[in-house]
């Protein structure tokens, strides 16, 4: 099941956004994101959140989850358990990065939930795009598309990229280490590898092949 899980976030391509939900069998609005669904003419499936964010009237919708305000979790940490619950193999969560860093990085992180799932998911707001893998990624993107290269875990040993303008064979990244910055497709698809570690891919989107 393709899971989409539209976030408060930044919102900077609505037409790619319906794009998204045609492609989803289900779609999850967690908390402000219905905003963007109601902007982009996007029926839920279901509102999740506190709903301290939604500027849209949501007393008529009757399929939500109403969060506390206090809790340890973040509405889209529970909209993506929910995805899971609901069976999830594909997952893209829109709207998940925006000015809160904080909400960015911590949306980051839930790409590690997913990937240890063994569930491809993207983490987008309509222009970047963000993955993470433990083994091989390939990405179709147009030539000349930017993307940058980092390890998400400590070390990462074996990396391999090909496809791109500054490939590398084998190299070991730490978390520190910036060498990843800023690369270039130069064909329409490009392949990541790592043999072990978790990288953290982040593309520049354009327009794909």
């Amino acid at each position: 099941m393709k899971v989409l899980i539209i976030a408060s976030g930044n919102h900077h391509s609505p037409g790619r956004l319906r794009e998204y939900a045609q492609a989803a069998d289900y779609i999850i609005c967690a908390d402000g994101g219905y905003d963007h669904a109601k902007a982009a003419g996007i029926v839920p499936h279901i509102l999740v959140g506190d709903f301290d964010s939604v500027t849209e009237d949501i007393s008529g919708f009757s399929r939500k989850v109403q969060l506390p305000r206090e809790k340890d979790e973040t509405d889209s940490l529970y909209a993506l358990r929910f995805a899971f619950s609901k069976g999830a193999n594909k997952i893209v969560l829109y709207g998940g990065l925006g000015d809160r860093y904080d909400h960015s990085y911590a949306n980051i992180c839930l790409l590690y939930q997913a990937m240890v799932r063994d569930i491809p998911m993207v983490l987008t707001d309509g222009i970047t795009e963000i993955y993470l893998t433990d083994h091989h990624l390939l990405l179709e993107k147009s030539p000349g598309t930017i993307v940058s290269v980092y390890a998400f875990s400590d070390v990462c040993e074996g990396v391999t990229l090909n496809g791109l303008k500054y490939p590398l064979r084998n190299a070991v990244l730490d978390k520190y280490n910036i060498i990843g910055t800023s690369n270039e497709f130069v064909a329409c698809k490009a392949e990541f590898w790592v043999e072990s570690g978790n990288l953290l891919i982040i593309c520049n989107e354009t327009e794909s092949c």
